[in-house]
């Protein structure tokens, strides 16, 4: 019986990543700022700008990758939505990635993916969200007595597919195990709350943030600073899914 012997190579040495730009609009609360907005507006907004923060032509741009979860009525794929409304050719590939939360982070994996093997040189990557134009999904055969509708926003993207648990019950069950007390995590949201508004006051975002303007009726209101939610204090420390995740310690639904 013969052998084989197989030669193993070194392979092709990876390329250098480089991220040469970056750009973002503000963030909106849910059903606020940037409510009139689509998802792929918003991104068509950034990427614009980072192409031109870099001044770097559309043309370049050979592969588009955006991260979108809530992508029900949003309309067939939306990270090519995206490219064609920052004005990149038709030619150039997009594809959208929905992994939950990290949905923009694997986006830019993927992309530094191709370019490291030298599949791609130049390319996009990023996340785009719109909270506020998710719409309400009803099934197509109501059973007898009446028909129900689920929020898309809570369905597609804030509860478990596998034991029907909302993301607030997740955090519970997690901050329950480990030991995490109600006043560590109020105390943890307060402080990121302060952070923000002064990183705000300061000027700290204002080299990434994208200005975008809303049209409204014959006046045009600029929209340049992220969007902050105000809570009383007994808002902020008040519990829904257990005993120590408040709405002050909790993501908020956002653009």
């Amino acid at each position: 019986m013969k052998s084989f012997v197989r030669h193993l190579s070194s392979g092709r040495k990876l390329e250098e990543v480089y991220l040469v730009t970056h750009a973002r609009t503000p963030l909106g609360c849910f059903q606020g700022q940037l409510k009139d907005f689509t998802a792929p507006q918003l991104g068509s907004h950034a990427i614009k700008n980072a192409l031109e923060k870099a001044d770097l032509a559309a043309s370049k741009v050979e592969e588009v990758f955006m991260g979108c979860v809530l992508q029900a009525g949003v309309g067939q794929a939306p990270a090519r939505q995206a490219a064609l409304g920052a004005g990149l050719p038709n030619c150039v590939a997009s594809t959208t990635v929905n992994k939950v939360c990290a949905s923009g982070m694997k986006a830019m994996t993927l992309a530094a993916t191709q370019l490291a093997v030298g599949h791609r040189k130049v390319m996009v990557a990023g996340g785009m969200e719109s909270l506020s134009n998710t719409p309400f999904l009803m099934d197509r055969k109501p059973a007898y007595g009446g028909f129900s509708v689920k929020d898309a926003c809570d369905y597609d993207g804030l509860t478990d597919a596998y034991s029907g648990w909302h993301m607030g019950r997740c955090a519970e069950n997690t901050a329950i195990k480990m030991k995490v007390s109600k006043e560590d995590q109020d105390a943890y949201g307060a402080l990121s709350h302060q952070r923000t508004e002064k990183s705000i006051s300061d000027g700290v975002y204002e080299t990434e943030i994208c200005p975008i303007i809303l049209e409204k009726g014959k006046r045009s209101v600029e929209i340049k600073s992220d969007e902050v939610q105000k809570f009383p204090f007994d808002s902020f420390a008040a519990t829904k899914w257990g005993s120590t995740v408040s709405v002050g310690s909790s993501s908020k639904l956002a653009d």
